[in-house]
């Protein structure tokens, strides 16, 4: 196990880290961002066709109406068991179905970064459950089934909300949640998505008219418009993944990269930050500060043992020269601002220590499956604690043991 170094990376990890060649690097990214474009382009997902087909379905929509006409409750209810059953459906298939490779598990993302764009595919969505909270609020529906259905629609809002909150802040978040919260929050909101269609379907044939044929057609026709325009909106844009690959690629070619900085950087833009990625920048501040107050401790003994010579074995003790009594006045004045300097670092140093013990927390908290990789990184980092903290104890022992000497010299001397 190799101690870390200010960069993060042991010593070994760093001599062990594969070389990329200009070349290979350069073909890589071009494959990746050509298979992005191609999927973009993919028949049925553009942008023309999507904006296509909701014009379609607005006219044929505002046509059926026209038509048939629409019963005002049996419509309500009818659009919000499809909106339900919708937003049910695909919860359940991105959960059933969601996988993640070896190399994103224990990776992250800092918030801000992956959601810094998330505005314009949130709000949306936001005016459509707003405006789904009226149409619960007015519906006939039972008590108990109104409320199931706030909740729901409560719980996906409260989500869509905390995205825009993390979007403005720089924490680190796992691509791969805790599973246990993953699935508690995800089985309650199903089973009161479910709890909700089975009132809507219960409330719609207990009414006196039953719903038809065309207001299901019609219901349907205005969820189709809903669900095309949220998706239009999401697909619109280039996605950021591409856009990151090109910079890169850009980057790489201009020579304002190394080989080895931008294999690092398509590592994090396409699998996220490893654990010591999240936890290196304060890391790096904690081993900084250790160094800083080292070098000064360093400096600190010299004009320490000086002084102790001259307290132990003074020339005439009563009758010092001028010159050893300017030597002693330098060396105080020496030591009282390295002292200064010292608990200044030190405060800077407890600050930087309370930071990173509370982002190790927090990572904790949120990533359980990340517990023991953490204390791997941080016994690694334990060498460079206890030599500063053992140095700090020592120089204390020695302040403490000069302290009665050095106060009977100046109570014997005068230095003017």
């Amino acid at each position: 196990m190799g101690i870390l170094n200010e960069s993060g990376w042991s010593p070994r990890e760093l001599e062990t880290k594969p070389k990329p060649s200009i070349d290979r690097l350069l073909t890589f990214l071009s494959e990746e961002i050509r298979d992005l474009e191609n999927a973009m382009k993919r028949p049925g997902w553009t942008t023309w066709a999507l904006t296509g087909a909701l014009a379609t379905l607005v006219w044929v929509f505002l046509t059926e109406l026209e038509k048939s006409g629409v019963n005002g409750p049996t419509f309500l209810l009818l659009f919000l068991f499809g909106v339900v059953s919708c937003d049910f459906i695909w919860v359940f298939w991105k959960t059933l179905f969601s996988t993640s490779t070896n190399e994103e598990k224990l990776r992250f993302d800092y918030a801000n970064m992956v959601l810094k764009d998330i505005g314009k595919h949130v709000f949306p969505l936001l005016l459509r459950n707003v405006t789904l909270f009226y149409f619960i609020a007015i519906a006939p529906l039972p008590y108990f089934y109104k409320t199931t259905a706030i909740i729901f629609f409560a719980i996906e809002t409260a989500t869509f909300l905390l995205t825009l909150v993390l979007g403005c802040l720089r924490l680190p978040i796992a691509r791969e949640p805790p599973l246990r919260f993953k699935w508690v929050l995800v089985g309650s909101w199903l089973t009161l998505g479910l709890t909700t269609n089975i009132g809507l379907l219960i409330t719609l044939y207990q009414m006196d008219s039953t719903p038809t044929i065309a207001d299901w057609k019609i219901a349907l026709i205005a969820n189709g418009v809903i669900f095309l325009v949220v998706f239009l909106v999401r697909i619109s844009g280039e996605p950021p993944l591409l856009g990151e690959l090109k910079a890169i690629r850009k980057r790489l070619l201009l020579g304002k990269v190394t080989p080895e900085a931008a294999a690092k950087q398509i590592d994090l833009v396409q699998h996220g930050l490893t654990l010591r990625d999240v936890l290196q920048p304060r890391i790096s501040r904690v081993l900084s500060l250790h160094n800083e107050l080292v070098t000064l401790l360093d400096s600190l003994q010299i004009d320490l043992d000086t002084l102790m010579k001259i307290v132990i074995n003074p020339p005439l003790r009563l009758d010092l020269t001028e010159h050893t009594q300017a030597i002693i006045k330098a060396l105080l004045l020496s030591v009282d601002q390295k002292i200064t300097n010292m608990s200044q670092i030190q405060e800077k140093l407890h600050s930087a220590r309370l930071a990173l013990g509370n982002q190790v927390l927090f990572l904790r908290r949120t990533s359980p499956e990340a517990a023991k990789e953490i204390e791997r990184i941080l016994e690694e980092l334990k060498p460079s604690v206890e030599r500063v903290d053992r140095r700090i104890e020592d120089f204390h022992k020695l302040i403490r043991e000069l302290k009665r000497k050095i106060e009977f010299l100046l109570a014997n001397i005068e230095i003017s």
